[in-house]
This record gives C-alpha cells, sequence and structure tokens, in this order.
C-alpha cells in the first residue's frame, strides 16, 4: 500500500508524429533500482492527470549553406514536418529576392511520410554583384513559417583602377599610384605593377 514519488523532465524529439491536445503515459519497468517485485507490473501504467497541447512545425536544412556562383553546385534541401502525417501537405516557398537562386514556388510532402528532400539550382548571371545572403521561407497549412539562409559568393573578377597622383612628372620625381577595385575583396588582392614606355 505504500507510494514512492519519482520526477523526471522528459525531451520531446524535435518532430513529433502526432499533434492536438494528448496526454503522458507513463510506464515503470521493475527492476532492482525501482524497489518494485516484477509480479506487481499490473499498476504500472498510468496517464498524465491533465491533458497536453503538442504543437506542429516544420524545420528546413539546406546543405551547403555557401555556394559558389558559377560552380554548377546543387542546394539540398530537406522540408521535415512534425503532426500527422497521414495527409498530403503543400507548402509555399518564398526567397529573399536574388534572382541566381532558382526556388521553386510550391513544395509537397506526400502522405505517410515525415518530409521531402528537393533543390535549389543556382544561375550565373555574369554581372559583378557582391556576395548575397539569401533567405528561404517556408509556410503554409497550418504551420508556423519557417527560414533558413544560404550565402551565394560571386564569381566575377571586379575591374581594377590605377589612378596616379600627378599627370606630370620628370626623372628621380616621386609620385602616387592609387589601385581600387569595384568591390572590397574578402582576401588580399595581389597587383603587379609594369611601365611601358609610349614615348
Amino acid at each position: 500500500g505504500a507510494t514512492v514519488s519519482r520526477e523526471a523532465k522528459v525531451v520531446l524529439p524535435t518532430l513529433l508524429g502526432l499533434d492536438g491536445i494528448a496526454k503522458v503515459q507513463v510506464t515503470i519497468v521493475p527492476t532492482d533500482k525501482t524497489g518494485e517485485h516484477p509480479s506487481l507490473r499490473d499498476n504500472n501504467v498510468a496517464l498524465s492527470a491533465t491533458n497536453i497541447t503538442v504543437g506542429k512545425r516544420i524545420l528546413l536544412e539546406m546543405s551547403p549553406v555557401r555556394v559558389n556562383e558559377g560552380s554548377g553546385q546543387r542546394v539540398t534541401c530537406k522540408l521535415s514536418r512534425s503532426g500527422r502525417w497521414l495527409n498530403h501537405r503543400v507548402f509555399s516557398l518564398t526567397s529573399s529576392g536574388d534572382n541566381r537562386l532558382q526556388v521553386p514556388e510550391v513544395v509537397a510532402i506526400p502522405a505517410n511520410q515525415s518530409g521531402v528532400v528537393f533543390y535549389l539550382d543556382l544561375k550565373d548571371n555574369g554581372i559583378l554583384d557582391a556576395d548575397s545572403v539569401v533567405s528561404i521561407t517556408v509556410s503554409g497549412d497550418g504551420y508556423d513559417p519557417v527560414t533558413a539562409s544560404l550565402t551565394i559568393v560571386d564569381d566575377e573578377q571586379p575591374d581594377l583602377k590605377v589612378t596616379a597622383s600627378k599627370s606630370d612628372i620628370t626623372e628621380g620625381e616621386t609620385f602616387q599610384l592609387t589601385v581600387t577595385a569595384a568591390r572590397p575583396s574578402a582576401t588580399p588582392i595581389l597587383v603587379s605593377v609594369t611601365c611601358e614606355d609610349i614615348a
């Protein structure tokens, strides 16, 4: 007739296969550590006295998260869902606007599946651009929107501009050359300077 109380913290998986109103079921397995004989296991299952509400969510994963323009590399995306998997679900995709990344308007998760894999293609526009961070947002069908980001690294090389501090100089005189790139570089730019006698 004695009772024993225990407390434990339970971490739920990120993507549960259920949603809505639920109860927690606890099952005690008799061992030498629980202090209960195996013959008494009939009363070892109990449901929580109160209900819990399990929300549903979607998860978007992308690989790689940094891609070079012109490399021909595709971005692999995995969209996963929690909640009940019985129904076919359709989700909308939007991007932050970089037209080099080709993003489908919708993606569907088939019935009885927890997720789907799809791909993003990157086209080379042949234009000197800054590196761009693109955000992809997935939404719809009663789920809260989720966003993931990737970086597009431009493959065009910037032009260099050279200006001199003086337009006319004499032999032995000192002057300054300034080399300017059309955009900042993440790595040092090695510049070779040569002189041609055009007289």
